[in-house]
């Protein structure tokens, strides 16, 4: 071989410089599939709350009256010679339709405060709603004995007298 320069031999080229290679893509979840996912998992623990608790409580819901017994209940342990407190919770038993309850709560306040018309009037609402009629008028005319010159009194104890004598046989 020769060394001819004039050859139609091409001069060597360099090494070719290694093609770059494409940036490795980040595979992101979509934002929609997380959110929904990020949903779903909210309702599931929701969904599981709402059963724990279902089963953890007791059957017995609690009425609006019932818990005013509770609160009055409370209010008097923490004075319990306190006629207003006994008052109050008279009524809320006679709310709740405890009656017979009412009714202990109401002698209570009466051995304080024998003069009380609130006391004296919801006992005889009390009665007349147990149906016990005779006992309710005695309670209802010491009412207007206690307190004669009330005129809203005399209109209630009037009307629910009404009531009463329309209601026996």
């Amino acid at each position: 071989m020769t060394d001819d320069p004039t050859s139609n031999a091409s001069p060597p080229t360099p090494p070719a410089a290694p093609e770059p290679r494409p940036a490795q893509e980040q595979q992101y979840v979509p934002i929609w599939l997380a959110a929904l996912v990020l949903v779903l998992l909210l309702a599931v623990v929701g969904l599981v709350g709402y059963v724990a608790r279902g089963l953890l409580a007791d059957d017995t819901d609690l009425t609006p009256q019932d818990y005013e017994v509770q609160v009055k209940e409370s209010e008097l342990a923490q004075d319990p010679d306190d006629p207003s407190r006994h008052l109050a919770l008279g009524f809320a038993y006679q709310q709740a339709g405890r009656h017979e309850d009412a009714l202990a709560e109401y002698d209570i306040v009466l051995e304080s405060w024998p003069a009380d018309t609130a006391a004296l009037y919801n006992k005889g609402v009390v009665l007349l709603e147990l149906g016990e009629y005779a006992s309710a008028e005695e309670v209802l005319w010491d009412v207007l004995e206690t307190d004669p010159s009330t005129p809203s009194l005399r209109r209630r104890w009037a009307s629910t007298m009404l009531a009463v004598k329309s209601t026996v046989p």
